[in-house]
């Protein structure tokens, strides 16, 4: 997910190369793609990222099959044509990419995220979109805002050398922002004498995790790409803060385009600067985390994290739940102003010889039904790239005062305008400016849905192409505990001028990455 890049690299000055690489993904052979000559369709997504029918979600009145179960007994009653189906899940994009790679595994639908669908399209890997396949449910439901989105995200391909747009090989699946999590009432705050709304205040910056008075109190992901999307920012926040006042907010259109050619600056000159300004985030915090963040902010071990959008979700659930007693408490999600990452996970078809285009393209048309996206909003806790009557309501529940669409309202309460996610699938696009509880703008709502004057400050992190090599050695000096100043110091020189003579010798660690399955509905705040 948000990207869902989880590197452990050990540097180590050593005259030979070793390269240790320890893939996550199930495989498949011939034996499990037939059964008794059944049309079988292989999946392979990212685990408990899809509704699996448990006796939790059937007390929530969710149906009793996995949506997976529900597509096959979709292809029957619409074709008469009896499937099966073969799921398997991986744990890094890169694992991913190894794997299809060697050509071992071969799979109908995978569910890459955003950078790595623009490296399988330049490596030839993905088959387009057939442009005569109708496909109703993403012509009516896709959200336009993030249609125009993958329309706008561009690749180099492989196969004709041509630019071509992501939304030709790919249709987004789950979607969300990088933010961070916090307690504004941690115990080291109340002894400063902050007040909530003090720390509510700094957590609107990125400043934040740099600030003294914070310092160990905040993890940091264990990810190359979302540390470098806030070291990148922060390094550059003074040029942004010109850009700011220049453009905004008469030319929102203007200022993103150049917010995100700042966000995906990765020469040379940039990386050396983002690993002085990786160094001094990672001297702050209380260390690198890799999934028990989420965890660890609602038992109170740390104060905050730098989270992916859906594990906020889960973080500020877990932290009220009634279960807690005493030890419940009210977190926050902040997306900084300066600006954050918008990141996607794309359904896509690789190139293959057994591929079934079809049923491959069909599936993702059911899984762009309204009623499925929202079985999946539910059990996953990410927010899908679905809009429509069914997922407003859901959000209407979850958040909104007057709990249905068309009531009236009988306190007080702001809005909180998502008309640009639904703008086109629903009849009245002012029913998506929802009357909600002060608090939501900085809370599950604001990790669901940005508010529309997020926008702007939202930027697709792109693949790192010809300079990933360089970041990832600069994210090795960064993730190793054990190199002197003076090494740091002449590595960073290095990196400024283009220089390699410095050799690195990688040993890569990937560790699993498991999202615990959400089983409760979000709370609306009344």
């Amino acid at each position: 997910m948000l990207n869902h890049l989880k590197h452990f690299l050990l540097v180590s000055f050593s005259l030979g190369i070793t390269l240790l690489s320890l893939g996550g993904c199930a495989s498949n052979d011939d034996s499990t793609s037939n059964n008794g000559g059944e049309t079988v369709l292989r999946v392979l997504n990212w685990e408990d990222y899809i509704y699996e029918a448990d006796s939790s979600s059937v007390e929530d009145g969710y149906p009793e099959l996995d949506v997976m179960d529900q597509f096959v007994e979709y292809i029957y009653e619409k074709t008469g044509e009896k499937i099966s189906y073969v799921y398997d899940t991986f744990d890094t994009n890169e694992t991913m990419f190894n794997e299809l790679q060697t050509g071992k595994m071969t799979y109908d639908i995978i569910i890459p995220s955003d950078y790595m669908l623009q490296r399988m399209i330049a490596n030839d890997m993905l088959e387009p979109f057939d442009e005569d396949f109708i496909m109703e449910n993403v012509d009516n439901y896709l959200s336009p805002y993030l249609r125009e989105i993958f329309n706008n995200i561009k690749a180099t391909s492989g196969n004709s050398g041509e630019e071509v747009s992501l939304i030709q090989y790919s249709l987004p699946y789950m979607w969300g922002t990088v933010g961070l999590v916090y307690n504004p009432e941690y115990q080291s705050y109340v002894d400063q004498g902050l007040t909530v709304d003090e720390v509510i205040e700094d957590f609107s910056s990125w400043d934040v995790m740099y600030d003294e008075r914070y310092k160990g109190s905040l993890f940091i992901k264990d990810s190359m790409r979302d540390v470098y999307a806030v070291s990148v920012i922060h390094a550059y926040k003074d040029e942004i803060a010109q850009l700011k006042e220049q453009y905004l907010p008469a030319d929102e259109t203007t200022y993103n385009a150049k917010l995100s050619e700042i966000f995906n600056r990765c020469d040379d000159e940039t990386i050396a600067l983002v690993l002085e300004d990786m160094l001094a985030l990672k001297d702050n915090s209380f260390g690198f985390e890799v999934d028990s963040g989420k965890n660890d902010v609602v038992t109170g071990k740390v104060a905050g994290n730098l989270a992916w959008s859906g594990d906020a979700v889960y973080s500020l659930d877990e932290a009220e739940n009634e279960d807690l007693g005493e030890d419940a408490k009210t977190l926050y999600y902040s997306i900084p102003t300066e600006g954050s990452n918008i990141w996607f996970d794309g359904l896509a078809m690789p190139k293959s010889d057994s591929l079934n285009k079809e049923l491959a393209q069909e599936f993702i048309n059911f899984l762009y039904d309204p009623v499925i996206a929202e079985m999946n909003m539910y059990y996953v806790g990410y927010t899908p790239a679905v809009a429509g009557d069914a997922i407003l309501e859901y959000v209407y529940d979850c958040y909104d005062l007057r709990g249905e669409i068309g009531a009236e309202d009988e306190e007080e309460y702001v809005e909180y305008d998502i008309s640009y996610f639904f703008d086109g699938t629903i009849e009245n696009s002012e029913d998506a400016i929802l009357h909600v509880d002060e608090e939501q703008w900085n809370r599950q709502l604001r990790a669901q849905y940005p508010e529309s004057s997020d926008l702007a400050n939202l930027a697709i992190m792109n693949d790192f192409g010809d300079q990933n090599n360089a970041v990832i050695d600069m994210w090795e000096i960064v993730r190793n505990n054990s190199l002197p100043t003076w090494a740091i110091v002449v590595l960073s020189v290095e990196l400024a001028i283009g220089g390699g003579a410095v050799a690195f010798f990688i040993v890569k660690k990937v560790q699993k990455n498991k999202r615990r399955k959400l089983h409760r509905e979000m709370r609306k705040e009344a």
